[in-house]
């Protein structure tokens, strides 16, 4: 007899559910990965904009520049605008709906000009951050709860997002 038994054409089906399932978990992975890294980009991106307004004083006239400030709002979109004076700079949109973002610090990211180091404003004065302190920026997909990147944010102003 020539041909292939009922037990040998289900054994092979079996095999090419598995491997092409792994195949499909595998390329799901690597298509949620790709988004946050992108997220990541951009957001390092405005990030560094920002902070180059400030070191540039590339600001609108308004006086008494003080610094520029950066909020990140929990929806991706971060705007940026010269204090004091509320002048806009930029507004981004730098996630997806397939992308959650949290900061630790609730408050905003201010770099001081000329130098892009980040600062802390209490009850109107502004002072430079400790030298120990880092803002930390969290990335998530929201499909795979292990899938995280961080940005972090030094005292300095360096902005490492890898």
């Amino acid at each position: 007899m020539k041909g292939f038994s009922l037990v040998e054409l289900m054994v092979a089906v079996t095999i090419v559910t598995v491997v092409t399932g792994g195949a499909m978990v595998a390329a799901t992975r690597f298509g949620d990965n790709q988004k946050l890294s992108q997220a990541r980009d951009q957001l390092v991106s405005t990030l560094r904009l920002a902070r180059n307004y400030a070191k540039t004083a590339q600001v609108p006239e308004l006086g008494a520049f003080k610094y520029v400030e950066v909020s990140i709002g929990t929806d991706g979109v971060v705007r940026a605008a010269a204090q004091p004076g509320d002048e806009e700079l930029l507004e981004r949109d730098v996630t997806n709906p397939e992308i959650g973002l949290t900061t630790l610090d609730s408050e905003s990211v201010k770099f001081s000009p000329y130098l892009g180091k980040l600062l802390s404003e209490v009850s109107g004065n502004v002072s430079p951050k400790g030298s120990d302190y880092n803002y930390r920026i969290t990335l998530h997909a929201k499909s795979n709860v292990g899938d995280t990147l961080t940005i972090n944010i030094s005292a300095g102003g360096i902005i490492d997002g890898r």
